[in-house]
């Protein structure tokens, strides 16, 4: 998941955890072609958190810029539904 570091509060004391999106894609490279090789299922939530400079979009982060707020575990939910619903008619 990406994080965002601009006009966060408290930014200094959890600095480690920011700016580490360049990894976080590059974990989520790995983890899909070994889904494929292993047979997982990889679910991107990446692309639909990230924002055109690959942090943690705004709406939906708390104010520390590493936790999501409700609107973001919202989508994150509905992100899950919809592959349990498409992995549901595969199997039926």
């Amino acid at each position: 998941m990406p994080t965002n570091a601009s006009n966060r509060q408290n930014k200094d004391k959890v600095k480690s955890h920011y700016n580490k999106n360049d990894k976080v894609v590059e974990l989520n490279r790995i983890l899909e072609q070994n889904s494929q090789q292993k047979d997982f299922i990889f679910i991107d939530l990446y692309s639909s958190f990230n924002d055109t400079n690959g942090n943690l979009k705004l709406e939906f982060a708390e104010k520390d810029g590493l936790h999501l707020n409700a609107h973001g575990y919202k989508l994150w939910s509905d992100i899950l539904r919809g592959m349990f619903y498409r992995a549901n008619e595969k199997i039926i």
